[in-house]
């Protein structure tokens, strides 16, 4: 019952004294990390100021957004592999805002069925042959192990997930749900994190009675209303958002787990979030 009445509050956004109680107790975390499903989600974290590296689900789309928990389960494996890769038309880069409008190819991942719409610029790259493959690749690669060693080593991590699926129906099943939180704990090696959920109105009860069945404690619930939200003062990403800090060692930590030929930190960083 208090989980219900916390996560309904948090629907609501309800100013009682309950959540007032909630924002004394916060506890800061060590890494805030984009799970998509789409790119979005990455863009509006990184406009935040609540992340220092991307994560490898940033600038990605997956047509069936439950697509990310085979990404997590298998670390990786195929991630946007050459051979699976189909590329499409070039279209003008519209929908992240924090980029310069520029021709890009529309590349497609069948095996995750991913897209890249913000990756393989017309004046370097061919309909026939991506040039900067190569490069995107091992950009790829660090990020994967940046993104694996923090969920390995931060005390404290959070997750944020939009489900939102573009292929078919977006849908929130108890064995994904279940399947996902069991994956992201087998990643944290039992240390703790948290998991902000946001999924479709209409599917916001019958999540809630998942968590609630199973007892994903470390699961908040919100909600979209909007599927291409680039906007970091929304309602929908301030309730998600706002009560979210780091740690005042965040960087310190990150720089450890990094080590790129011993690079200062501000030029990997420049790098891996280009």
């Amino acid at each position: 019952m208090i989980l219900l009445i916390f996560c309904l509050t948090e629907q609501n956004n309800e100013n009682n004294s309950n959540q007032d109680d909630i924002k004394q107790q916060i506890t800061p975390f060590d890494a805030v990390l984009s799970l998509g499903a789409w790119c979005q989600v990455g863009s509006v974290i990184k406009n935040k100021s609540l992340q220092l590296i991307e994560s490898p689900f940033n600038n990605f789309g997956f047509q069936i957004w439950e697509n990310v928990i085979d990404i997590l389960k298998y670390r990786f494996k195929n991630y946007w592999n050459i051979s699976n890769l189909y590329i499409g038309q070039p279209i003008t880069e519209h929908s992240c805002k924090y980029k310069d409008m520029r021709q890009i190819y529309q590349v497609y991942d069948s095996h995750y069925a991913g897209y890249s719409n913000h990756h393989f610029d017309v004046s370097d790259n061919s309909q026939t042959n991506l040039t900067t493959y190569t490069s995107f690749k091992t950009r790829q690669k660090l990020l994967i192990d940046v993104f694996l060693k923090q969920c390995q080593v931060m005390n404290y991590v959070c997750f944020v997930l939009k489900a939102m699926s573009t292929k078919t129906e977006t849908q929130v099943s108890e064995k994904d749900l279940v399947r996902l939180y069991q994956i992201l704990k087998y990643i944290r090696q039992d240390k703790p994190f948290q998991l902000r959920l946001s999924v479709p109105p209409l599917l916001y009860e019958s999540t809630l009675e998942i968590i609630i069945k199973n007892n994903l404690l470390d699961i908040r619930l919100f909600t979209w209303t909007q599927q291409w939200n680039y906007d970091a003062d929304s309602d929908e990403w301030k309730s998600m958002l706002q009560d979210i800090q780091l740690s005042s060692n965040h960087q310190q930590q990150i720089e450890q787990i990094i080590d790129i030929n011993n690079l200062p930190f501000s030029t990997v960083q420049l790098y891996l979030n280009s």
